[in-house]
């Protein structure tokens, strides 16, 4: 694997794991919670294995995003992000009671 395809994984590692632990900080810091819930870590890997998947059928389908480091670190964490936030939601759908 080239330095450029480990940073895009790097970039969506980095989003899921931003997006996933948002929650818990936004709630810590309103004071609704007070210690960490293992749904975060769940979702966390979940996102992340889903957005690893999805990358790499990526590389087979289309090369790796042209265009500087910035703009495939950007594609990657957004990546990142979108599958956790897929996730969050799909949760919320299936499971309304829980939070």
């Amino acid at each position: 694997m080239s330095p450029i395809e480990l940073m895009y994984l790097f970039a969506i590692f980095t989003g899921a794991l931003i997006r996933t632990f948002a929650p818990f900080i936004r709630k810590y810091m309103a004071g609704e919670v007070e210690e960490f819930e293992n749904q975060y870590i769940i979702t966390f890997l979940v996102s992340y294995i889903i957005a690893f998947i999805v990358a790499l059928a990526q590389f087979v389908v289309y090369p790796l995003p042209q265009g500087s480091e910035a703009i495939v670190f950007a594609i990657g964490f957004g990546l990142g992000i979108g599958s956790t936030t897929l996730i969050n939601e799909a949760k919320k759908w299936f499971f309304p009671d829980e939070d």
